[in-house]
């Protein structure tokens, strides 16, 4: 019960920073790779401001997301829009984005490796959330691990209807579709990929201040291991769907947990990198194919 339980804070955490990628990728045609710096710069930021000021963990989340966000949409205006507008093959815009995208992030983690010499960081004591152990029977869980959990399922859930059910939802399926016949239709492309790129970023900023309470810490460079495996969770779910994700995050955490209890820890990222080899041979189209039609 305690390793099911251990697979489920990992998932969460996982699906939470995923699906911001997912989103940007499935619905703007944005492979993000700042994500991984945005995760890391939105934790950076609340220590950075933790450290001057006694801020409650309870402020210090909703801060993370907003610095994530923010940085997402000052990537989008700064970087990804313009390419855009200037270039109008298509392709080629998608290449100049990702690369643009890489040199974002390393602006975002040589900034942070200079303020923190390289070296790790964490929440200061006085805004650290005060996380209790609860036991029962065969397992224990911290109130840092429940939160965790009730976070990523709520959002999963949030974002899975958002996408599906609401205007704002219906009109990003709309634009993935068909972009130029949406807007024909009244949709604003520019607000869409304002609030798109925001949510996306929020989401990798509340992965990283979650996560940075429950390992301890962060360094600079936390987020690259991550996003290489948020990648290969969506190519394994499936592009652009959010089933998918949830689907790509399970076997990753699941594996990964398994392979820390029975081997030694240094096989984790092997594993579940082995893992998803060969689930893509297997069935390389990915988990879930229905959603690639409208790629959201």
């Amino acid at each position: 019960m305690q390793q099911v339980l251990n697979a489920l804070v990992l998932w969460s955490i996982y699906v939470l920073f995923a699906l911001g990628l997912s989103l940007a990728w499935g619905t703007l045609n944005v492979l993000n790779l700042a994500h991984g710096a945005t995760f890391m710069f939105g934790a950076f930021s609340v220590v950075l401001l933790s450290e001057h000021a006694d801020i409650p963990f309870g402020v210090l989340v909703p801060l993370a997301m907003v610095f994530g966000g923010l940085i997402s949409v000052l990537l989008d205006l700064l970087v990804f829009r313009p390419i855009r507008a200037r270039v109008g093959n298509s392709r080629e815009a998608e290449l100049l984005m990702l690369i643009g995208s890489v040199g974002a992030a390393s602006i975002m983690v040589t900034i942070a490796q200079q303020a923190t010499d390289d070296s790790p960081f964490g929440i200061p004591e006085g805004s650290a959330l005060r996380s209790a152990v609860y036991r029962f029977g065969g397992f224990s869980i911290s109130t840092i691990q429940i939160v965790i959990i009730v976070l990523g399922v709520a959002l999963a859930a949030l974002l899975g209807w958002w996408i599906r059910s609401s205007r704002y939802g219906r009109a990003l399926r709309a634009v993935a579709f068909d972009g130029e016949t949406a807007q024909l239709m009244g949709v604003n492309p520019g607000r869409l990929s304002t609030a798109t790129m925001f949510a996306a970023g929020a989401l990798a900023g509340l992965a990283s201040v979650l996560l940075i309470s429950h390992v301890g810490a962060l360094t600079p460079t936390s987020g690259d291991n991550l996003l290489l495996k948020a990648f290969a969770m969506i190519i394994l779910g499936g592009i652009g769907s959010i089933a998918g994700v949830l689907a790509g995050a399970a076997v990753v955490a699941v594996g990964e947990t398994l392979v820390l209890t029975f081997t030694s820890g240094t096989w984790v990222d092997a594993a579940s990198f082995a893992i998803i080899i060969a689930v893509i041979l297997i069935r390389p189209q990915g988990i879930f194919v229905a959603q690639k039609a409208d790629r959201v």
